[in-house]
């Protein structure tokens, strides 16, 4: 096989997890070339002219699982091109009789919001994501702690949290967990006012609401309260355009309209 930094790998699809993967063989000495049967690389962080002057990302539109971790950071996809923007707030939910919430970073902020309207309906608010908290911190280790070979140590970390879980009652997390989300919901929060803006996101991770099993969707919220929720400035190409720049500046190469047969 040789010596580390002669090894040649061949990435099939430039989307943006080849090319991440890409750019981290590429940083550590591998001589990389990646492949994509379309003209443009990218994949779902594509961002096209659909209407002369107006520019649409053609799927991917925020980018938040990426800002929780320390690919930017580690890739300095800062000094290749990449200005994230946060949404804050992140959701405008807009009722029929002109009445509407802001769903803020800021758990507080949103309680506020939404108490100007419901009050009971902000408590319950609050209290689901506090719930959330736990949850999703210990869902997202593997995601916000590089492992490196040393996942068990990353959960000591969480033994907080898992405590917290624990206190919940381990029956009712799981019930929650396996649970369609709408169900979960309506347990949680009484009003539309809540409910709407939180099982659209929940419907993100492509699950009816009445399916069972996911209602980690529902407790995702807390995610976005946690991290926020980023848009790349010039749309969902700036993180390509990115990627494929660092790419090459560590030797790597993207060869478009290069389809693989095997």
């Amino acid at each position: 096989m040789g010596t580390l930094n002669k090894q040649k790998v061949v990435i099939v699809g430039a989307g943006h997890n080849g090319l991440v993967a890409g750019c981290y063989l590429a940083k550590a000495g591998w001589e990389v070339l990646v492949l994509e049967s379309s003209d443009k690389p990218g994949g779902g962080s594509r961002t096209e002219e659909q209407i002369p002057g107006y520019f649409f990302d053609m799927h991917s539109v925020a980018h938040n699982i990426i800002n929780m971790t320390t690919i930017p950071r580690e890739l300095d996809l800062a000094a290749a091109g990449l200005n994230y923007i946060e949404m804050n707030p992140f959701t405008v939910a807009v009722r029929g009789n002109g009445e509407f919430v802001r769903f803020y970073r800021s758990l507080e902020a949103t309680v506020r919001s939404i108490a100007a309207i419901d009050r009971e309906e902000a408590d319950r608010y609050g209290e689901f994501i506090e719930k959330a908290y736990p949850i999703i911190r210990t869902v997202l280790t593997p995601i916000t702690e590089p492992l490196k070979g040393a996942g068990a140590l990353a959960y000591l970390k969480r033994l907080p949290d898992l405590a917290r879980i624990l206190k919940q009652g381990p029956t009712g997390v799981v019930r929650d967990l396996a649970s369609p989300y709408q169900s979960l919901l309506h347990r949680q929060l009484h009003s539309n006012l809540t409910q709407g803006p939180v099982s659209a996101y929940a419907a993100h991770g492509g699950v009816s609401p009445v399916t069972p099993g996911p209602g980690l969707f529902g407790f995702w919220q807390a995610a976005f309260h946690m991290f926020g929720q980023w848009h790349a400035e010039g749309g969902s190409v700036g993180l390509t355009n990115a990627l494929v720049r660092r790419l090459e500046s560590y030797g790597g190469q993207v060869r478009c309209s290069a389809p693989v047969e095997k």
